[in-house]
Formats: structure tokens, sequence, C-alpha cells
């Protein structure tokens, strides 16, 4: 049973395309919005942090700058009283007054240079926590400053030079980075250097405040602390999940542009270190040591960054950090701490150092990616908000529609006087309405006009129906034809495509002679059947007359030609088999060549059963295309164990499922190994069809016919012949001549006085047409089997078949019937069988009388 489909509203339907329309298209903008956002804010952010980078670098330059600048200028005074050691605490407190970034300033002496005060001499002043500057002499054993790094490199730069970071426990108690300068006397020779001591603290302080100001700009310490021990997993592409992340982690700070100056005090502020997607900053040294370390424990554990990036496994670090040391500018995109990180890195060139801000990829997309979650939150309220309002708008305006489906119902249930609803709009439910109006009053008259045709239709299937049986009653259906014959076995087949077909078959016994046909009208259907009844029927009617297949397929052709205004045509072959002598006289007309089935050899090792060829045939035109047309005949010796078959084109183009048709090539490979005897051999072929087109419909008329012909080899008990001379004078010969035979074989003498008129009737009509010139013989000879007696009339004259004369109509007066024929007609009536063929120069006439 078929289940019932479930019932959907048309309002319902429409609604959700409305929905899936807006959701397409939705979809298509929310990307298009969403990547322009995205690309966006991370083109901004780009270009903000590079900015961040060079507002910093050229601040910590003009610092440094500075520096370099009071440290140069201290150094010509110090160098002017070289001779009065007393007074160099005061040049360094200048130093250190006209800088307020400095933590320390040092000058210090070459071995022994004031030998007073011997081998180590280092004055340093320093910046206390009170903001008061204290003076030491910080030279000794202990503090060897010849062996700092400082010191050694600064006595060889005339420039300056920015120190490695060092943490002096004898001076200012920090960790410094010195910019030293060589001093020199007054012959030029260096003595000893000066030096200003940046703090390490005051750097650190500077970034880290950047840091938390950029920090809290996307994050405040409220929200989520961030645990270091839980994995941070990764998507497919081997990146971070920002938008889950920032779930978890963060919340946008709305008010960040007015609080940022003091968000270190704002109880929402971030603490660095806390989160996995910090904002971060650090500065190296040519030698890749921490001037500015980054507070960022998981990654960064030494106090050399070129130890950290070898550390790790992953190489990107390591070209970062020589990029870094040879004072390279740019970007590189790396993964640290199991983040994608974006760094920024510039040189600070001045001290030969390398500043980098290290920003997460999702603090570089974060502002696109709100905007694009806002977007996508405002989108599917606004298609929520169109789908209740289409919704309840459709199902308002489909309402009429709901009512009309009702009555339409009830006319669909037989109820043509249903009343219809009507509509005060005129639209298209309207219209509807009146074209539902149109339609009851159409049915109404279609129901009676159905009733009539299906009463003419029941009355045309029965017509068709006799008509296939009239069709059908003209074809043999009994078999075996003529089993009193052992020599002919004969088997007939024919499968119409519809209810009736165009497609023929026939075959009767006349003197001997098998006449058969086998023919394909031109279409199909009705008209198809009529002009093959008629071609059988014209058929059977000339085949009477004559036994020349050539002139009955002319008269055929003149016949169906004439008048032929519907230009339909019929494909036929027509052949007459002379039964005693095995002789196939035959006639085509564009129809297939039949197919001659011998026993196969012994020397045939493929297990075939039969040597399969085609019938040479000369295809002339179809009857029925061209009246007055002359057809040619053909002959071919038949041996005794032959099987003919003849077909249609049914057989060849029956096609399967994929187009492909029967072909006669399997025709030809089927005939091989078929059975030897009709009936058996075309149920092969039918079986052989049915497999190669499997469920296909069958597209054309299929007819077979199949002749297997086997020469009588009844043994002669009684033979005895006479010669006469062509001379009626001689023809009372003849008659003692039939009494000694009739008596030898047992006839009696009524059988015999019979016998012997149709003999002399035989005779003389020999003598009268075979030798015109009066000079021959004829020759009689009797054979007796135990079934029949056979009179062979023998001659060597022209050509002449007695046979071939029109049926005397004997209902007719003498006045009326056209002169001669009675003679052959007495012929007939008096023997069982007669026959005629012209074998070699000889006319051969056999009559038969059957002894049982």
């Amino acid at each position: 049973m078929k289940k019932k489909k479930r019932f959907r509203s048309f309002a319902s339907r429409l609604s959700l395309r409305i929905i899936l329309i807006l959701l397409v298209t939705h979809t298509f903008i929310l990307a298009a919005v969403m990547l322009f956002v995205v690309l966006g804010t991370g083109v901004q952010s780009h270009n903000y942090y590079g900015n961040i980078l060079t507002y910093t670098g050229e601040k910590l330059e003009a610092i440094l700058s500075d520096v370099e600048v009071t440290t140069k200028n201290v150094v010509m005074d110090v160098e002017e009283h070289l001779d009065k050691s007393d007074q160099l605490f005061e040049h360094l407190e200048k130093e250190l007054k006209l800088d307020p970034h400095l933590k320390g300033c040092c000058v210090a002496f070459e071995p022994r240079f004031y030998p007073q005060h011997g081998r180590w001499f280092e004055l340093y002043v320093v910046r206390t926590d009170s903001n008061t500057i204290e003076r030491k002499q910080i030279g000794s054993s202990k503090h060897d400053y010849f062996q700092q790094e400082w010191y050694q490199k600064g006595l060889v730069s005339e420039n300056g030079y920015w120190s490695e970071p060092y943490y002096d426990a004898d001076g200012a108690a920090a960790l410094l980075c010195t910019f030293v300068m060589p001093i020199h006397d007054q012959n030029g020779h260096t003595v000893g250097v000066l030096g200003a001591d940046l703090p390490l603290e005051w750097l650190t302080e500077m970034l880290r405040k950047m840091d938390t100001v950029e920090n809290n700009r996307y994050y405040t310490y409220s929200t989520y602390k961030y645990d270091e021990d839980v994995e941070v997993e990764t998507d497919v592409d081997g990146e971070k999940n920002d938008a889950d992340m920032m779930a978890k982690t963060v919340k946008v700070n709305t008010e960040n542009s007015e609080n940022s100056e003091n968000s270190e005090n704002s109880e929402d502020s971030v603490e660095i270190g806390e989160y996995p997607y910090e904002i971060y900053s650090f500065i190296i040294s040519r030698a890749g040591q921490y001037i500015v370390a980054p507070d960022n424990k998981k990654y960064f554990k030494s106090d050399n960054y070129q130890t950290d990036v070898a550390a790790t496994p992953d190489t990107l670090d390591d070209y970062l950090c020589r990029q870094m040391m040879t004072g390279k500018q740019g970007m590189k995109k790396m993964e640290i701490n199991n983040v994608i990180t974006h760094v920024y890195y510039a040189p600070l060139s001045r001290a030969g150092w390398s500043m980098a801000i290290a920003v997460p990829r999702f603090t570089l997309f974060f502002w696109g990616i709100v905007i694009g979650i806002l977007v996508v939150v405002f989108m599917l309220i606004s298609m929520v908000a169109v789908f209740v309002v289409s919704r309840i708008a459709i199902h308002s305006a489909t309402k009429p529609l709901r009512y009309l489906t009702e009555s339409a119902a009830e006319v669909a249930r037989g109820h043509f006087d249903t009343p219809l609803p009507t509509f005060k709009h005129n639209d298209e439910i309207s219209q509807m309405r009146d074209s539902f109006e149109m339609m009851q009053q159409s049915l109404t008259q279609y129901v009676e006009q159905l009733k009539q045709t299906t009463t003419s239709k029941a009355s045309m299937e029965s017509e068709l129906h006799i008509a296939q049986s009239i069709q059908m009653s003209m074809l043999h259906k009994s078999f075996p034809a003529y089993p009193e014959r052992n020599d002919l076995d004969i088997y007939c087949l024919l499968t119409p495509a519809k209810a009736v077909g165009g497609d023929l078959y026939d075959f009767f016994l006349r003197d001997e002679k098998l006449f058969f046909c086998v023919g394909d009208v031109a279409g199909k259907g009705v008209p198809a059947s009529l002009l093959m009844a008629v071609t059988r029927f014209l058929f059977r009617n000339i085949s009477a007359h004559t036994s020349r297949p050539e002139r009955i397929m002319t008269a055929l052709n003149d016949s169906l030609g004439e008048d032929n205004e519907a230009n339909m045509f019929v494909t036929l072959f027509i052949g007459v088999l002379d039964l005693p002598t095995g002789r196939l006289r035959y006639c085509n007309a564009g129809h297939d060549a039949p197919l001659l089935m011998s026993p196969a050899g012994p020397a045939d090792g493929l297990g075939a059963i039969h040597k399969v060829e085609e019938l040479n045939v000369v295809p002339n035109l179809p009857v029925g295309v061209l009246a007055g047309k002359q057809y040619t005949g053909q002959e071919v010796q038949i041996a005794s164990g032959t099987t003919l078959f003849l077909f249609t084109d049914g057989l060849t183009e029956a096609e399967n499922a994929l187009h492909q048709q029967f072909g006669i090539e399997r025709v030809l490979e089927a005939a091989k190994y078929a059975p030897s005897r009709p009936r058996p051999m075309i149920e092969t072929f039918v079986e052989a069809v049915h497999r190669f087109v499997g469920d296909t419909e069958q597209s054309d008329d299929l007819t077979m016919l199949s002749v297997q012909y086997t020469k009588g080899q009844d043994a002669v008990r009684y033979r005895h012949n006479i010669i006469l001379s062509n001379d009626v004078q001689e023809v009372p010969q003849l008659a003692a001549f039939v009494d000694e035979v009739c008596e030898a074989v047992g006839l009696d003498p009524a059988t015999t006085m019979q016998i012997n008129l149709a003999l002399e009737e035989a005779v003389v009509n020999v003598m009268n047409y075979a030798y015109p010139d009066d000079k021959g013989e004829v020759r009689v000879m009797a054979e007796a089997t135990d079934d029949c007696l056979k009179m062979i009339i023998s001659d060597d004259g022209v050509p002449f078949d007695p046979t071939d004369q029109n049926e005397v109509d004997t209902t007719l007066s003498a006045e009326e019937r056209e002169i001669g024929g009675l003679g052959i007609h007495l012929v007939r009536k008096i023997m069982d069988t007669i026959n005629y063929e012209r074998l070699g120069n000889q006319n051969v006439f056999t009559l038969c009388k059957k002894l049982k």
C-alpha cells in the first residue's frame, strides 16, 4: 500500500522558502561582511602595532641620544680637568642632573694613572631612592673594572659604546646598560672611560606600561583567570580556534579608550602573564641578551633570547632571533605558547639593540570577530522577525486558497454542483476560482462525452479483437501441417507487436509442389493488417494458376501497386519447392535473404549441427512500389535433409534495453546450433531473442517459417515403360500399356478406365504442344510403390507446362467458357496429384494415383 504523504500547507512551504532564500542571501552577505571586517581590522591592527613599534623606538632613540650627547659633553669637561682629580665628581654630578633617566655616572682610569690613588681609580655618583646624589670611589681589587666588558669596549670605541646588560653590585646595585666613551689626555692617549648608567628597571617599567595599556584594550581582569595547566586546542590547520577561546578568556572593555592611562590601577586591568592572548614587548642587545625581558615564564626562561629560542623545536623563532640581532626590521608569524602570534620587530640603531612587540593573532582580529558576531546576531534576529511577519502575511493571503481547495475537493468527489466561494479582490486567486467554475461546467460535459467514448472504445476494442481473431485464423495453426507426408516438415510462428500486425506467412501444396511465402507490410496496426490479408489472398489466388514465383510476384505487384494512394508496400519472399526433385524456385521482393541449413559434416570440429549459408537472392523492389515492374526469378537445387529458414526483420532488429539489435550475426550463430526439426528450431530462435531483449517491449512484428525437405525413398515394387512416337495414331498402344500396369498393381476396371482417360489426355497434350515440327518421342514410365502409382511422361520438346493454365469454370455455359483447359481439368479430377518440371532439356509431367 502506498504511504500517504504528510500534508504541508502552501503557506508553510512558501514561508520556509522565503526564510531559506533569506538564509542563503544573508549567508553570502555575512561572509562578505566578515571577510572585509576581519581583513580590515587585521590590516588596521598591523598598521597600528607597526606605528607603536616605530613610536616607542623613536622615543627610546631620543632618550639614548640625550644620554650620548650629555656624556660627550661631560667627556670634554673631564679631559680639560684631568689634572684636578678632586673636581671629577662635580662633572659626573652635572651629567646626572642633566639627564633624569640616568641611575649613575662613573669615570674609570687606566692603572695608576693617578699614582696617589693606586692601581684602581673609579669615581661613581649614583641617584638614591630619595633623589639625592651619592659619591663613591669603587675601584678596588674586588671591583676590578678592568675586566668589565663596558670598560674594555669603551677604551676602543671613539664614538661611544652601549654595553651589554649587567648587574652592578658595587655602584648602582641595579641592572644597567652603560654608555661608555674613552677619555684622552692632552697627547691623545686613552687614559680611561666615562660611563652613563641607564637602569633597565626604568626601560622595563616603560614597556610594561605600554603592554598593560594594549592588553586592557581587549581584556579585563575580572572575566576569567587563565590556568597555565589548560592546554589550548588547535583547529585542523594547526592554528587556534580564536572564536572559542574568546568566549572563555576575554570580555570587551568598552571604556578602555578613556581609562587606558590609569589601567594599571583599575580593578579590571590585566595583570601580565594571566591570559594566553596577552600582548608583550621586549628588547635584546646585539648579542641576544635581554635589555628588557618579556614577562612570559612559559616561553622565556633564561636571560638570553638566543638561548630561549634555541631550546624550542620551532625554527621560526631562531630565524626571528637572527633577524633581530642583525638589526633587521619586519614581522614574523609564529607559534608561541600554543598561540599563533605576530611578532613585529625593529632595530634601535643607536644602541645596537632590537625591539619587538608580540601580538597574538586573536588580538589582531579581535574587533573584527566581535563585530562579526554582532552582525550575525543582528541578522539572525532580523531573519526571525521577517519569518514571523512573512508567515502571518502569507497565511492571511492564502486563506481564500483554503476555501477554494475545500470546494475543489467536493468537486473532485463528483459533486459538480458544489458552489464555489466568491472573493472581493480581482487577483490570481479570483481568476483561479473562475477557472474552477468553468472546469465544473466542462467536467459535466466531459463526463457525458467520456461515457460515450468509453462505450465507443469498448466497441472498438471488441472489433479489434475480432480483427485479430480473423487475421490469426487466416494462418496455419495446426502443426504438423502434412502429417501424411514423409518428405516435408514445416512450422511457422507469427507474433504481432500490436493487437494486429502486418507480417504474413502462407504455404500450401499443389501438384506435388510446396508454395510458400513470408512478407512484411510497411507499418503496423490495422492498415498493415488489412494489406497483409489482401496480400495473402492474392498470393493464394495467383499461385493457383502458375507455379512460377516471378509471375506470382509480378501479378501481386501489379495488383497492389495500382491506385496505391497510401504508398504502402510489402517486402515479400515467394518460394516453390518441387517435392519429387528438390528444385526450389523463388523470387525476392526487398525481403531478408532466407537461410539454407544443411547437416554439418564430420570435419566441423566446433560442435555445430548445421552448415549455414544465406540464400543468394536478387533484391528487387518491394511489392506495391511500382506497378508494371517485372520481377526476376531464381532457382536452386535442395539436397535431402536441408532446412530452409525464412524470417522478417522483427528477428534481426529486435532491440534490448541498450537499443542494441539482435542482428544477422546472432541469427547465423544461433542457426548453427539449433535443432534440425522446424518447430524446435523456431522455438530456439524465440528463446535466443527473449534472452537478448530481456523485458524490453517488442517493437516490431516477428515472423519465422522453417521448411525441412527430405526426399522420399519409397521402394519401387513395379516398373514398366513405353515409348511412343509423336503421332496420335500410336495413342491406342497407350491404352494397352495402362491396362497392363493397372492389372499388375491390382486396380479395379473403373479406376483403370479413369487412369487410361487421364493418361491419354496428358500424352495427346504433349504431342500437340511439345513438338511443333512433329518430330520426337514421348516416354511414359509407370512406377508403383506400396502407396501410389506414378505415370511419368517425359519428352525432349520445347518447354511446356500443362499445369500453368487457368482453372476452368465449369459453372459457365459452353458459349461463355474460354476454349481449352478442359483436358488438364479432367486430369486433375482423376489423378490425386499432378506435377510438372523442366529437368535439363526435358519436360517431365508426373501423374500420381494413390493405391491406399
